[in-house]
């Protein structure tokens, strides 16, 4: 991930200010159904990064995790950052990763996501579903 692919943020005294930023969201969930082996903390699966990288991604991981899509282990302590352990892709990520795997689909859907303001598994079925239907007439 380079730095166009991050969302703005504000330091203030350690504190990271943000907004969800949903590309991020599926580059990650599809950046991990790449790997061969899953099981591992954050900053050996997304090696080199900077501080502020492994602080966004964190916190992005946790929301993938809010919603059902990881399932997440212990936290590693020591990085200034939240080092996630990410157990696994839950069968709700798969079906998101399905959903939002076409970069076309992706670009229709995600105003109407972002109109709803959640990316949430039972929000997103029905609009790739109407979106899948509609290509179909």
């Amino acid at each position: 991930m380079n730095q166009q692919e991050l969302p703005f943020l504000t330091l203030l005294k350690g504190v990271i200010f943000m907004k969800r930023n949903p590309d991020l969201m599926r580059s990650i969930m599809l950046e991990l159904e790449k790997l061969p082996y899953l099981q591992n903390n954050i900053s050996a699966l997304f090696p080199d990064k900077t501080l502020e990288e492994y602080r966004i991604i964190a916190m992005h991981i946790k929301l993938l995790e809010d919603n059902g899509y990881l399932q997440l282990g212990k936290c590693l302590l020591g990085y200034r950052y939240e080092n996630w352990y990410i157990s696994r892709i839950t069968d709700n990520g798969y079906i998101f990763i399905d959903c939002v795997r076409s970069d076309s689909i992706w670009e229709k859907i995600k105003p109407q996501l972002e109109a709803v303001g959640s990316f949430a598994l039972d929000v997103i079925k029905p609009i790739v579903t109407a979106f899948l239907m509609s290509q179909k007439n």
